[in-house]
């Protein structure tokens, strides 16, 4: 079996398309998961299709964990206040001890006292991790969803009045140029990239090549490391295994980077405008 050569950040969700992108330039890429117990089903069918591997470098807690989150977003749903409380108790990062506690205190808030729990930063970043990947599953089902009528929506106007094109002073409320997704990794990124930090120094064997399809991510490493370049992947430079596929016609595009400092390559991948 091989070993994977890239893994997927700063996300512990991926959905398909992307995964089968990834796939086809260095092979299945690993996804770091923050418990047992909570991978989303796509993701384990697309585990099963070996376009991923799912990995779990850090263990225990996971039931607490497991349950703390899935209190936490029945909360939230109630409130329809999850996003901005998750903001708030991540602001500070997570060496702040309080943040699993303040979680636990507002959904128990009224409720029978419990013992106080004592969270590190690796419980606070897991859980963190738990809430984003069930926010992102829950945005990629509704983009996908949304293309799916888009596209409905295209071929029925197709249908009844012969084809866009024969009607070029006519628009039917849809715009290919607008129709850009959203940088999955814009919101909370930097909270994003330290929480997913412990997974990856918690892997004995973490891949060579960090691929990543948000810019978001790739700005505040720009941030963080000075020695942040672009690069060329055939200038020879690089010691990554790619898969046979280098540049699948599949409308993505690829750009590397390596942070000379740690002699780390990123991949930041994404849709051709």
């Amino acid at each position: 079996m091989n070993i994977p050569s890239a893994a997927f950040f700063p996300f512990t969700f991926i959905p398909q398309t992307l995964a089968g992108a990834c796939r086809a330039r260095f092979g299945p890429v690993v996804v770091y998961q923050p418990a047992l117990g909570a991978t989303p089903q796509s993701m384990k069918e697309i585990e099963n299709e070996g376009e991923i591997v799912l990995r779990r470098p850090v263990t225990g807690d996971d039931r607490s964990l497991v349950h703390l989150a899935g209190q936490f977003q029945s909360w939230g749903g109630m409130h329809e206040k999850a996003a901005a409380a998750v903001k708030k108790m991540a602001e500070d990062g997570f060496y702040n001890q309080e943040f699993a506690a303040e979680i636990r205190n507002e959904i128990l808030r009224g409720g029978p006292k419990e013992p106080e729990p004592e969270p590190g930063p690796v419980f606070n970043a897991r859980l963190f991790l738990l809430l984003a990947q069930e926010y992102d599953r829950q945005t990629a089902e509704l983009e996908h969803e949304l293309s799916l009528t888009d596209s409905a929506a295209k071929d029925l106007f197709s249908s009844i009045k012969g084809g866009i094109d024969e009607h070029p002073g006519f628009s039917p409320g849809f715009d290919d140029s607008s129709a850009k997704a959203p940088d999955p990794g814009g919101y909370m990124t930097e909270s994003r990239l330290r929480a997913w930090r412990f997974l990856l120094d918690a892997d004995p064997d973490s891949p060579d090549l960090l691929v990543t399809s948000s810019p978001a991510a790739i700005g505040v490493l720009q941030e963080w490391y000075d020695s942040m370049s672009p690069v060329d992947p055939s200038s020879g430079q690089l010691q990554v295994s790619l898969s046979d596929q280098k540049d699948p016609d599949d409308g993505c595009d690829a750009r590397f980077f390596l942070i000379r400092s740690c002699n780390r390559l990123v991949c930041l991948l994404t849709r051709c405008e």
